[in-house]
């Protein structure tokens, strides 16, 4: 079936802002507010702005049988695959003095409306699973609102119940995002009587187009809550920070009418008073926070000695349990693989005749699918290895052998590694060549050190280079004993691997090929108990890049669609900003990380900054800034600032 991007409240502001974004992207749309006439004519307007199909429903939320007909009507012309659930009323004055007409209507379109209408989504974009909700809810979610309370309860409803429903449907396929804008330029504050409220008529407001264009990146990206704006945010933590009554009396004397001068001047001084309040909350939170920090230093030394002891009851009671683990794993034998899948059969008994475990470490995937940081890329191979080497000072004169190469690029990679920097606080992962990973660091093998010694999971880069350029693309070279590289990794500690493939061109029949390739190896990978990065690289020189990228989503969701297990996916770039966004959401995707792919660090940085939900595998970016001639001192600060700057480019 046809996809549809059914959006409510789309007569005006933010809501016709999502439906023109929605028809750039070429979508097929489907608006429905109270006013037909208004629809029509944003019918027309979609139409000219690249829409697909596009349909109008009249139908006035606040009423069951209206939003019944909406949905049945909508799911009708096809599926369902972006909701946005924008609609929404709000009224300006006393709880006391307000008509209750109104305010229950509020609530009949904030709230009920709302979630009847999100819970049909679900269901509906369940049979896939694929899909993505936004719900329009206020930064009037996050605190209490005098003068608008109704309101600003119905709003703060919608926040909790997205967040809850985005957490329940975590990792299938369907995301749940809610859209937080403060006062925006909309026809909401006519229909709300608020022309002469104080905060209103002091500020100059964000433009509709702006807010929706952060709320539809946001869902792309699957994030679950977007603030837009720096006032928003700063006004949602003092919601959540500050003492309560002070909130409350800066929001009340925001939202006054009368008196605007005064009003601001109250609400200027309660921001003053919170301040001072919050910086000696601040002064205890920091003292109760040191004296914390020693107790638990103090525990956790008495807890390591006991550790290191091997003589101390801890030691002796981890031993007997062990012991007592492997008696009862040898007592059941093969029974223990009955009801598993002939796979999972294989691979239990390929353990049991001492293969090696097939299972992945849980922590490090863990910490790959949901740690914040980026995936640090060192494995230049013999080929970048002389250039690598270059940038880093030591030009090629320098050494006389291939072994005294490789010796200075470990030597330079040893050095990046043991920087004070350069932990699993934001380096969640590391890519290493072959050869480094067989070598050590401060006598520790390099896997080992990376996870035990930094908290960095380490990956293998396993292809081993490129054939020559056919249909636009370059694919891998056979990988001789993979399935032996492959074991020996697992047995030293190798989380999962990398390999590179490239595309030159928009070859669609190149860059099926190029895919199909790099998803088959990485089943073979995966059934080594390993997760494979497939970094199909776009070449970000091409002219047709952009195209080369659509035709390369394409088939990565098919070819994801057909998996039943979790991989990786190293990506370069995107032209357009949120591209991967679908792939990113995708059910079997662990992560997408991007390669700066010759751009500068401060590019790379920049263009991943716009890409939610992508973070940085680089390498050269890495590397850049760094030589050989600099003391300890200035490699260290120097690797500290680009780790911090791609850290904060990669969770933005």
């Amino acid at each position: 079936m046809t996809d549809y991007t059914l959006i409510t409240g789309a007569s005006s502001g933010i809501g016709e802002a999502f439906a023109v974004i929605a028809a750039r992207e070429g979508r097929n749309v489907i608006i429905t507010a109270r006013r037909k006439e208004r629809l029509e004519t944003l019918a027309h307007r979609l139409d000219s702005e690249g829409a697909g199909e596009v349909h109008v429903i009249a139908a006035d939320l606040a009423v069951p049988e209206d939003r019944e007909r909406l949905w049945a009507e909508a799911t009708a012309f096809g599926t369902i695959d972006i909701f946005v659930n924008n609609a929404g009323l709000g009224t300006h004055g006393p709880f006391a003095e307000n008509d209750w007409d109104r305010e229950a209507q509020s609530i009949d379109v904030n709230v009920t409306a709302l979630t009847w209408l999100m819970k049909q989504a679900v269901s509906h974009m369940s049979d896939k699973p694929r899909g993505r909700i936004l719900n329009v809810a206020s930064v009037a979610s996050f605190l209490p609102g005098p003068n608008m309370a109704v309101y600003h309860a119905t709003k703060a409803y919608v926040l909790s119940l997205s967040e809850a429903v985005a957490e329940e449907l975590g990792g299938t396929g369907i995301s749940v995002t809610a859209l937080c804008p403060g006062a925006t330029e909309s026809e909401f504050q006519d229909g709300a009587d608020m022309q002469d409220v104080t905060f209103i008529k002091n500020q100059k407001l964000p433009s509709s187009m702006g807010v929706a264009r952060d709320g539809w990146s946001g869902m792309k990206a699957g994030t679950r809550v977007v603030l837009p704006g720096a006032m928003n945010k700063i006004s949602a933590m003092s919601g959540r920070l500050l003492p309560r009554f002070l909130t409350l009396k800066a929001t009340k004397y925001a939202m006054s009418k009368d008196n605007g001068d005064t009003a601001m001047k109250r609400a200027r001084s309660a921001a003053d008073q919170a301040g001072e309040q919050a910086r000696e909350a601040a002064g205890q939170a920091r003292a109760q926070a040191k004296e914390t920090a020693e107790t638990v230093r103090k525990k956790a030394a008495g807890f390591k000695a006991q550790v290191l002891d091997p003589d101390s009851d801890f030691a002796n009671t981890m031993r007997k349990k062990a012991s007592e683990w492997r008696t009862r794993a040898h007592i059941r034998g093969e029974s223990a693989t009955s009801g598993l899948s002939p796979d999972a059969q294989a691979t239990t008994t390929g353990a049991n005749n001492g293969e090696g475990t097939h299972e992945m470490d849980q922590k490090q995937a863990e910490q790959m699918r949901s740690g914040d940081g980026f995936v640090a890329a060192l494995d230049q191979s013999g080929g970048s290895t002389p250039k690598a080497l270059r940038l880093y000072g030591i030009e090629e004169d320098q050494y006389s052998s291939e072994d005294q190469m490789f010796d200075m690029i470990h030597d330079m990679r040893a050095r990046i590694v043991k920087a004070p920097a350069f932990t699993g606080e934001k380096v969640i992962g590391a890519i290493l060549f072959e050869m480094t990973m067989d070598r050590e660091f401060e006598g520790k093998p390099a896997a080992a050190y990376l996870w035990e010694d930094k908290g960095v999971v380490p990956f293998l880069k396993c292809d081993k280079g490129l054939e020559d350029e056919a249909n636009g693309v370059q694919l891998m070279k056979p990988m001789g004993d993979l399935d032996g590289l492959l074991t020996r990794a697992k047995s030293k500690g190798i989380f999962g691997t990398k390999m590179r493939s490239v595309i030159n061109a928009a070859n669609a029949e190149g860059i099926a090929a190029n895919a199909a390739q790099q998803f088959e190896i990485g089943k073979q990978i995966l059934g080594h108990g390993l997760m494979p990065i497939l970094e199909p690289e776009v070449n970000i020189k091409i002219s047709d890049k952009a195209e080369a990228e659509k035709i390369l989503r394409d088939e990565i969701m098919k070819q994801l669609d057909a998996m039943d297990r979790e991989v990786m996916l190293k990506l370069s770039l995107p032209s357009e900003d949120g591209f991967y966004s679908d792939v990113i959401a995708h059910k079997n995707v662990m992560r997408v990380v991007a390669l700066s792919g010759g751009y500068s660090r401060e590019e790379a940085n920049d263009l991943l900054a716009r890409n939610p939900g992508m973070t940085a595998s680089f390498s050269r970016a890495l590397t850049e800034g760094l030589s050989a001639q600099q003391s300890d001192d200035e490699f260290n600060a120097m690797i500290a600032s680009t780790i911090d700057s791609i850290y904060r480019a990669s969770i933005t």
